[in-house]
Formats: structure tokens, sequence, C-alpha cells
């Protein structure tokens, strides 16, 4: 009985400091889960087309081609639990 007390006064303990390790100066407590991430990408380029490929280890996005002034972008969700997201952009132009 007296462990079972401990185990849940150390779990409540760790619980508070997470919750404490959220909040923001000024702010209520943050989400427990992060937000998700949109990443735009520009072609800013003088002049000509830029051909970009982004894909991570599950998502493949494909070929996009931008012209000058365009715009291209997509969203994701960052993995939690093992800070492990992680999308790679090719460039050609």
């Amino acid at each position: 009985m007296v462990l079972s007390s401990k185990i849940t006064l150390v779990f409540c303990l760790l619980l508070t400091i997470f919750l404490g390790v959220q909040l923001k100066c000024g702010e209520s407590i943050a989400p427990l889960f992060p937000p998700k991430v949109t990443v735009v990408i520009t072609n800013s380029l003088f002049n000509g087309i830029l051909a970009l490929h982004c894909k991570s280890k599950d998502n493949d996005l494909g070929v996009q081609h931008l012209n000058v002034e365009q715009s291209y972008s997509f969203s994701f969700f960052p993995n939690y639990f093992i800070p492990s997201t992680l999308f790679f952009c090719q460039f050609v132009w």
C-alpha cells in the first residue's frame, strides 16, 4: 500500500514537471502536442524555372516546377516523442 502511494506521488510530480515545461511566459499552457508545421518554398530567382523534389522517409511529395514568384507549400505534424521528422528537398534551376 505504501509503495503504490509513492508511485502515485512520483507520477504526479513528473506530470507537474512535464506541464511546467509546457508553460510559456505570459501564456496559458501550451498544447501537449506540437502544432502542424508548414513549409513554404518560393521561387525568387531572377528568371527561370525552379524544380524541386521534397520527400521524407514515409512521404514522397514528387517533383514540382515553380515559375518566378510562384510558391509551393506542404504541411506535416512532427513526431513528438522521438524528434525525428526529416524532410529533404533537392533544388535544380
